[in-house]
């Protein structure tokens, strides 16, 4: 030990926040003062005192500061397990750059201007200032002046800066990896759901299908009657027998009151309107010979099959461009709840049931979609 230097009490309590340990001692102030130039100025963080350290006479640990770096530089590996993640906090808030002013911790006999502190440097662009603890001042305006005045900087400051550097490009890249990762996690939940809403919309285009034909096969033997035929309502008038008897003398079939199970006018009541009257037969095949007379006599009565509201809608836009271009129709009728579209100069029959086979089937003639799809849009 040279020069009369003071040796330091040892460390050996439990109440300590180090694991005891035997006892320990420091060497030569001057050797004390490099060994915590290694380490890095400049956390102003209050740590907890601890009363044995309240008596150490060097003056190089007379701030918490020292004493947290002097304690990590001689019983790194002896820290307690409870209190290495307040040593991590710290490490974590120097690296970062959230300390506050420059740590001085004066030499014995010296004065604060002998300190171990380095120079805060702040670089920013566009007309920032840069700003030593020198009180020198520097504007940026581009990469090339920032690269200047990192070359005329001095070798410590440059290996502060590129330390910094390192820490903040590290920190970053460990970022952008974590953030890459759960957009790819993410990207891929999205297309497992995207996935399961596609199988989703099948199902419930599937089921409403059957629905739609459980409801039509419920109609299979039921007929609308509208026309200037069907006399106008009366207050307590029997549909049953308004419909035999327009049955019989505009389509001259014979039917009973017991051929039909029920019968009611449709829509809401207006005056000087003849409302349809909708009847349920009690056989399909009574239904098939209303509709065979009514194609043959052609008379003031229409004779129509009942139809499910997604139909009934699905032959109105089949109408609809019918109208727009008689001259490709030739046919286009219903039969036990299916629309038959017939082409001129064609003899194949086109069955629809959905909006799907009906796109399907105006795919092949570009004018009719054009039709189809104004229709859509206007409604």
């Amino acid at each position: 030990m040279a020069g009369g230097a003071r040796r330091l009490p040892c460390v050996t309590t439990t109440n300590s926040p180090w694991s005891p340990r035997p006892p320990f001692e420091a060497g030569d102030p001057l050797v004390l003062h490099r060994m915590l130039l290694r380490f890095p100025p400049g956390l102003a963080v209050e740590i907890d005192r601890c009363p044995h350290f309240g008596s150490l006479g060097h003056p190089l640990l007379s701030c918490s500061f020292g004493k947290f770096w002097f304690l990590r530089a001689l019983s790194l590996r002896n820290l307690k397990k409870s209190w290495r993640p307040r040593r991590d906090l710290l490490s974590r808030l120097w690296r970062s750059g959230r300390a506050c002013a420059p740590f001085t911790c004066p030499r014995a006999g010296g004065s604060t201007s002998d300190a171990l502190a380095l120079p805060a440097l702040v670089i920013t662009r566009n007309t920032s200032t840069l700003t030593t603890n020198q009180g020198n001042e520097a504007t940026i305006d581009s990469e090339s002046d920032v690269n200047a005045l990192f070359e005329s900087l001095p070798e410590d400051h440059k290996t502060l800066v590129k330390v910094i550097t390192e820490i903040i490009t590290t920190n970053l890249n460990d970022k952008l990896t974590d953030i890459q990762k759960k957009i790819a996690e993410k990207d891929k939940q999205i297309h497992l759901l995207k996935n399961d809403i596609t199988t989703l919309k099948c199902r419930v285009d599937d089921l409403e299908l059957h629905l739609d034909n459980v409801d039509q096969y419920e109609r299979r033997d039921t007929v609308i009657l509208s026309g200037a035929s069907i006399p106008p309502e009366t207050t307590q008038e029997n549909t049953t027998n308004v419909t035999t008897q327009v049955i019989k003398d505009q389509l001259k079939i014979n039917i009973k009151e017991s051929d039909i199970s029920v019968s009611h006018r449709l829509g809401p009541k207006r005056q000087q309107v003849n409302r349809p009257i909708i009847v349920k037969l009690v056989n399909r095949s009574l239904k098939q010979d209303l509709v065979g007379a009514c194609i043959q006599l052609r008379p003031q009565l229409y004779v129509n099959e009942s139809l499910t509201p997604k139909r009934r809608g699905l032959l109105n836009k089949i109408l609809t461009i019918r109208k727009a271009h008689k001259q490709k129709f030739q046919q286009c009728y219903t039969q036990d709840g299916r629309i038959t579209i017939k082409l001129r100069n064609s003899t194949i029959k086109h069955t629809i049931i959905d909006e799907k086979q009906l796109t399907t089937f105006l795919e092949k003639y570009p004018e009719m979609m054009d039709t189809y799809q104004q229709s859509a849009s206007s409604t």
